[in-house]
């Protein structure tokens, strides 16, 4: 069960990151 909440944490913070990412670009784009 702990290695399976680890990868469950790791896969939803990089999905975070790449959501956060993702955001900014669509920011920076609408600026453009």
């Amino acid at each position: 069960m702990k290695l399976s909440n680890e990868c469950a944490a790791i896969i939803i913070s990089a999905s975070g990151i790449v959501g956060l990412l993702v955001g900014v670009a669509i920011g920076l784009a609408s600026i453009i």
